[in-house]
């Protein structure tokens, strides 16, 4: 039951799929799922208490663009989430990852090719605070004037 588990949970698969892994019907996944407490039946899913995370029916694999085109990862354990305390800014996530600790929050991270989507760390630069990031537009400014 353990594997059930942890096919279902920590790598996110579906009934159907864990269901042909193993060479069984879905309904004896369901089940298995349902007795541990960790699949709801439909009557509970319908019940007023929405599903949320990857247990929503429009679960999109925790990623969406912001209104201003910035992509913003599913990351409820970060120390410094933002939208609702569930999201961080993808940039930042990878510049963390690259830098090996969590970033502040006075430090900013620039898109060097100003494309809010590309999170490579190549196009990533880190500025300490706002003053420099904002100065650093002012010298391309007037580079490019």
């Amino acid at each position: 039951m353990d594997f059930i588990k942890h096919l279902y949970l920590e790598e996110h698969q579906s009934g159907k799929v864990i269901a042909q892994k193993l060479g069984v019907a879905m309904e004896t996944i369901y089940w298995r799922l349902r007795a541990m407490n960790i699949l709801r039946t439909p009557s509970e899913a319908h019940s007023g208490e929405r599903a949320k995370g990857w247990r929503s029916a429009n679960w999109k694999g925790g990623k969406y663009l912001d209104g201003r085109g910035y992509v913003l990862v599913h990351c409820p354990n970060h120390p410094r989430p933002t939208q609702g305390g569930m999201y961080v800014y993808e940039h930042r996530l990878v510049m963390e990852e690259y830098l090996g600790r969590y970033l502040s929050e006075d430090e900013v991270v620039h898109h060097e090719n100003n494309n809010k989507q590309d999170n490579r760390i190549e196009n990533l630069k880190l500025f300490p605070i706002n003053a420099a990031h904002l100065n650093y537009h002012r010298i391309s400014r007037k580079k490019n004037d």
